[in-house]
């Protein structure tokens, strides 16, 4: 057995934790959306919804960077360095980012009025206190889970960590909800339990790991200079922020200090049902795994040829995924989000096909980030970054002539579509790479004559009954066109069967 910690045998046993891991925290994690949907009042759901999206921009802007030190240089470190250098190393990495969170921690406390009463939130400084302490706890957390665990390839720790915190976080409503009416307040502090139970379990599975594993510095190795770790994880940081600025968790606060509550609520349970469904489309799913197969494309006897071919064909599974979901939420959307919702939720009309839609494009981002950083033009995403901040603008004014929540879903179109053909124009000027847009055409088309046929034979209803019928109809419509119309290659249909090992993929 190799003793190289990233051999293929422990990428693929990494890689079954990471599956099963996901699948396990999918169900527990859309179990807590439904439930908190119910537990809480429509304006103490949007709040909830505006503070869960106020903490995600803080922990972006907390980690300066350092996800992508952990990204380059964590496996460098674990593969060279001796055992005292890398934990000295991931020591420096945890506290780096304890003290930025703790400095906005305290800016937060200090101007928290003047926040709250922008917001319209007074009636919930309460929560919004307890939800700083929750920015730390969880801020570590998410860097020991997503960052620190995962690029050491120690997937089983991370999964399990993710799964204990919604546990605990079930766990703790459940009791809540047994002694008594919950509120926001024990929402959030059940969540401040759940972070901390995991960011003990994460630090405790860390330190085990560095403590038992044997690792002996390589002799003509040399320590990276922290400014040149730097210098790349800023510029990294700048593209990073630039499209947060636009980002859905952003929108989030300006329905809010806009529209008010109750818009906030409905867009904060549409937005989190869109991040499920992307979460888990096979591009961002598996990106973890995808990555490193285009970068070893492209750099093997491949080159951009091959590198085409992959990132195309992944592009075009994850659209095949996303679309006999478009086809249902165009048929069934409202009633489905008035059921998931418990009735709270009721005249949504096409505002959630409308999230969905988004994806076509948004679901492409990372496999085109990674083409263009691989064949040198990463330059590109900065670009692409900046030329989006026109959507900021472009939501607040279409708010103000009546759009309502159709100026965020709006608005993420055009960013996506800024973003995605700027660095695929960008591409295809400098390489010979070529996206298959005759493909992704075939696909929507194909969607389109599916959700055509399934309007003239549906029947309305508001069951959960129906709403099956209504998927296995979408499913059943867009896999015949598809079948038909086959928007894969012929040597795609042959690489995907050569894949499962059975000649079943006729698209």
């Amino acid at each position: 057995m190799s003793d190289n910690p990233y051999s293929g045998s422990a990428i693929k046993r990494s890689a079954g934790h990471f599956i099963v891991g996901k699948g396990a925290s999918a169900l527990l994690t859309f179990i807590l959306l439904l439930w908190l949907v119910r537990l809480l009042s429509v304006a103490e759901y949007a709040a909830y919804i505006t503070l869960l999206a106020t903490l995600e921009i803080t922990i972006s802007l907390a980690n300066i960077g350092l996800p992508w030190i952990d990204a380059r240089y964590l496996p460098e470190f674990r593969l060279h360095a001796s055992k005292a250098v890398l934990s000295h190393f991931v020591a420096r990495l945890i506290q780096c980012q304890l003290g930025v969170l703790l400095l906005l921690a305290l800016l937060g406390w200090l101007y928290l009025d003047w926040i709250l009463v922008k917001l319209d939130m007074v009636a919930y400084v309460q929560a919004a206190q307890l939800y700083l302490f929750t920015l730390v706890i969880d801020g570590i957390g998410r860097r020991l889970r997503d960052s620190i665990l995962s690029n050491l390839l120690l997937q089983k720790l991370t999964q399990i960590n993710q799964m204990v915190r919604n546990i605990v976080f079930l766990g703790a409503l459940g009791i809540l909800y047994y002694l008594g009416e919950i509120n926001l307040a024990h929402v959030v502090a059940a969540e401040l339990l759940a972070a901390t139970v995991s960011l003990l379990l994460g630090l405790i599975g860390l330190w085990r790991h560095l403590k038992d594993i044997n690792t002996r510095e390589k002799a003509d190795w040399k320590i990276p200079k922290w400014s040149v770790m730097w210098r790349m994880a800023l510029n990294m940081y700048f593209s990073e922020i630039i499209t947060q600025v636009y980002g859905v968790q952003v929108f989030t606060l300006v329905i809010r200090y806009t529209l008010g509550a109750e818009p906030t609520a409905v867009f904060g349970f549409l937005r989190n049902l869109y991040g499920q469904i992307r979460n888990y489309l096979p591009a961002t799913l598996l990106f973890g795994l995808i990555r490193p197969k285009l970068v070893a494309s492209y750099v093997g006897d491949g080159g951009i040829a091959e590198l085409t071919r992959n990132a195309n064909m992944v592009g075009k599974i994850s659209l095949f995924i996303l679309m006999p979901l478009l086809v249902f939420s165009w048929l069934s959307g409202e009633e489905f989000v008035a059921l998931l919702s418990g009735g709270k939720f009721l005249h949504t009309g096409y505002y959630f096909a409308g999230f969905l839609s988004t994806l076509i494009l948004l679901s492409q981002r990372q496999i085109l980030e990674t083409v263009a950083m691989v064949t040198g033009n990463s330059y590109l995403c900065n670009y692409a970054g900046l030329f989006g901040i026109v959507t900021l603008p472009m939501t607040y004014l279409l708010i103000e002539w009546g759009f309502q929540l159709w100026a965020p879903i709006l608005a993420l179109w055009v960013g996506s579509l800024i973003f995605c053909g700027t660095i695929v124009r960008g591409i295809e000027k400098k390489t010979a790479y070529r996206a298959d847009l005759s493909g992704y055409y075939k696909m929507l088309l194909a969607a389109f004559l599916a959700y055509l046929s399934s309007q003239m034979i549906l029947v309305a209803g508001q069951s959960w009954v129906w709403i099956i019928l209504v998927g296995i109809l979408a499913s059943c419509a867009f896999l015949l066109t598809a079948a038909i119309i086959k928007p894969f290659s012929e040597a795609e249909r042959l690489r995907i069967n050569q894949l499962i090992k059975r000649n079943l993929f006729v698209w």
